[in-house]
């Protein structure tokens, strides 16, 4: 996430009084070491990332600007953080300290006779249809409104014995004990310098004790208890992942033997971005908001918006077909998940969704067979160092055995067969191996399997992955794709008409910018 260079770059601003662009200035470049600055560790920052960084800074100060300017109430930045701590009493022992914190720009004002402490959350993109988890913010509320400050004095002394588990050390003097009257929450855009209006929690400690109590409390005590692994993209970072039973080793699955690399997470979404360009995987990885108009065309929101509903019909349970009854009520207009479609885009994936009815995996499952919609399937190669993250659109049994099936819309007619396949949706390589290395159980009838949707109606392609044909080209499609990426740590841009023109990144690219003036001057 980039929100590491922009708080170190708030800091500098906010407690020191930089302007944005010098503080901009002491972040560490390519090439450069990494460093901790206003005690955030801060690694190399990529052009495009300092580009960012400083519109974000541009754009949260002035949305705190705004807010400021609106209620006539200046607030004091905090630099401390705010944590709520549990000691065991004959700590230290065996038993486990426990820590909450709060992540996000600490501020107190005074209201009157009231004194607030504030917690402005720094969001990427824009604030619209964004969901918000009420336990998280009931939690959030208690540790604002009955934490203590950090000794950052202290801690600066040491981070690394703290980072690595010691708890961290309090303040305690008295001035800093003093409780708020009220406590607030907001999220402010780093794109558009929106906040949130009205705030996420606006209230007096009872308030955020009792919203804890209701709507946080039993879902944090869950946390603690639950001791169930589930592996995914938090396993990119788990610090007790070498001994655990649940995340599967697949040595040499991506065709890489170097782990001098940092840790991280590849998939081949992030294989293909990066064969079109090394900067925009880069961008992507870093979660930068993309440009919607560019991101989503009318292809893409059709087949999101045909996913996004049969992902709803897929998850019923009992498990039955998709029938005409199912098909939205008005083919002119219809909304599925966050995509809404409207006129002949409707109408064409309308007919996608008809075509699929004739294919739908489910006229020959058991009712209740076990079946996973749009889940993810992890795995470790500990030659490369990388957590390898794959989402099938459908992942069920069927005659005992798990079957992987792809789901694409198109408004071709071609789709190629055989082992061009693999190359043409290299998803289904990565199924393939996955299959191989008993990440996916492999079973007697298991199958790899492409639905597309066209505008002339469903094709269906299926892979056998005990085949020694199919598992060698999957390889050889997989460490092409792989291989590339793992090797490049500079994410340098290639820019050209063609990719820069069809990037959803490329506002925070300085080389797209430079080939735009390139190409209008005369």
């Amino acid at each position: 996430m980039p929100f590491n260079p922009l708080n170190a770059v708030l800091d500098l601003v906010e407690h020191l009084g930089q302007s944005i662009d010098r503080a901009c200035n002491q972040l560490p470049a390519p090439g450069e070491r990494s460093k901790r600055i206003m005690g955030e560790f801060v690694r190399p920052v990529h052009e495009g990332l300092l580009t960012w960084t400083r519109h974000a800074a541009q754009t949260y100060l002035n949305a705190l600007e705004a807010d400021e300017r609106a209620s006539g109430l200046n607030r004091t930045p905090v630099h401390e953080p705010w944590v709520r701590q549990y000691l065991p009493k004959d700590y230290p022992s065996l038993t486990r300290p426990h820590e909450f914190c709060v992540w996000g720009r600490r501020y107190t004002f005074q209201d009157g006779h009231e004194t607030v402490r504030e917690l402005r959350i720094p969001v990427l993109g824009t604030l619209d249809k964004r969901q918000h988890d009420e336990a998280k913010l009931a939690v959030a509320a208690f540790v604002l409104a009955t934490e203590t400050h950090v000794d950052q004095d202290m801690f600066d002394v040491d981070p690394g014995y703290y980072l690595g588990g010691a708890p961290y050390p309090m303040r305690r003097d008295a001035s800093r004990l003093q409780p708020p009257h009220r406590v607030r929450i907001v999220e402010a855009s780093c794109l558009d310098s929106s906040t949130s209006s009205p705030a996420l929690f606006d209230g007096s400690i009872t308030e955020a004790e009792d919203f804890y109590t209701s709507s946080g409390q039993k879902a944090l005590y869950a946390v603690l208890q639950a001791d169930t692994r589930v592996p995914g993209s938090g396993c990119l970072s788990c610090k007790v992942r070498e001994g655990c039973t649940e995340l599967r080793r697949t040595p040499g699955l991506l065709g890489v033997n170097n782990q001098s690399r940092p840790r991280r997470s590849w998939s081949v979404t992030a294989g293909r971005y990066f064969l079109e360009c090394p900067a925009k995987e880069h961008f992507r990885s870093l979660h930068l908001p993309p440009e919607n108009s560019v991101e989503n065309p009318v292809a893409v929101r059709q087949g999101r918006a045909v996913h996004a509903w049969l992902e709803e019909l897929h998850s019923r349970f009992p498990r039955r077909p998709c029938t005409l009854d199912d098909l939205p009520r008005n083919h002119d207009s219809w909304t599925a998940g966050e995509w809404t479609l409207i006129g002949e885009e409707a109408r064409q994936a309308t007919e996608m969704l008809v075509g699929h009815i004739e294919v739908c995996p489910f006229q020959d499952v058991f009712p209740a067979a076990h079946v996973h919609v749009e889940q993810t399937v992890t795995a470790d190669d500990p030659q490369a160092d990388v957590l390898i993250l794959a989402r099938p659109d459908l992942l069920y049994q069927r005659d005992g055995s798990w079957v992987y099936r792809e789901l694409k819309t198109t408004s071709s007619d071609y789709t190629p067969g055989g082992r061009w396949l693999l190359s043409r949706h290299p998803q289904l390589a990565l199924a393939v191996l996955l299959f191989e290395r008993g990440v996916i159980p492999l079973g007697a009838n298991s199958s790899v399997e492409l639905e597309t949707l066209t505008p002339n109606g469903p094709d269906v392609r299926i892979l056998d992955p005990h085949s020694e044909l199919t598992r060698s080209k999957a390889r050889e499609v997989i460490h092409e794709l792989a291989g590339p990426w793992h090797a490049d740590m500079s994410h340098i841009p290639t820019p050209s008409p063609k990719i820069c023109g069809q990037c959803s990144y490329r506002r925070w690219c300085p080389s797209s910018a430079a080939l735009e003036e390139e190409l209008e001057s005369p």
